[in-house]
């Protein structure tokens, strides 16, 4: 009842000019945020999310007790507690028809969704082969410095000459045959 009273108060205060234009942009505001989300909100709870759209907490008030007036939205009570919520029978429900029409296409969505998703991978898979793979001036500059420490260890081994030959075969088969002495003592 007194919700009933303070609705008929602020409707009286707005029919007589102080609301304007401006309370039936923030009720409009409002009702569409309402409808969109489609769940109960304490007046607060609206004010909060309305806030980014300068809704203040009277003017949502002022437009909750419109709607709850006009018959768009309904307020219930629970204890000090007052949820508001869009009425259900306002919302259109598409008949069966156009529900089977909206599966096909979220279904024929989703596919196309799998398809870019697979063509999105194969792309970024190429990406990482060609940012893994040398350009040709890299390969070149690869190439001059594999040459260049080919060539260094090449004279390193020039110069190393024959130092296999520096342990005479006689000196190498005594040491085989100390290791092979020794392998067999530990087996």
């Amino acid at each position: 009842f007194v919700c009933l009273f303070v609705s008929l108060c602020i409707l009286w205060v707005m029919s007589r000019g102080k609301g304007g234009k401006k309370g039936s942009d923030e009720e409009s505001v409002v009702e569409a945020y309402l409808e969109e989300k489609n769940r109960p909100f304490s007046v607060q709870n609206i004010v909060d999310a309305l806030q980014k759209d300068g809704v203040k907490k009277t003017a949502c008030e002022r437009a909750l007790a419109s709607l709850v007036e006009g018959g768009k939205v309904v307020c219930k009570e629970y204890g000090k507690a007052k949820l508001y919520l869009f009425r259900q029978d306002n919302i259109d429900v598409p008949d069966g028809d156009s529900l089977a029409e909206m599966d096909r296409e979220i279904a024929e969505k989703v596919g196309q969704t799998k398809e870019l998703a697979a063509r999105c991978g194969e792309e970024e898979g190429e990406v990482n082969a060609l940012k893994s793979t040398l350009s040709e001036e890299e390969a070149a500059q690869r190439r001059k410095s594999l040459a260049e420490s080919v060539e260094r260890l090449n004279t390193k081994l020039q110069a190393l000459g024959d130092i296999s030959n520096l342990v005479s075969r006689e000196e190498k088969q005594r040491e085989d045959a100390k290791y092979s002495i020794v392998m067999v003592r530990r087996a």
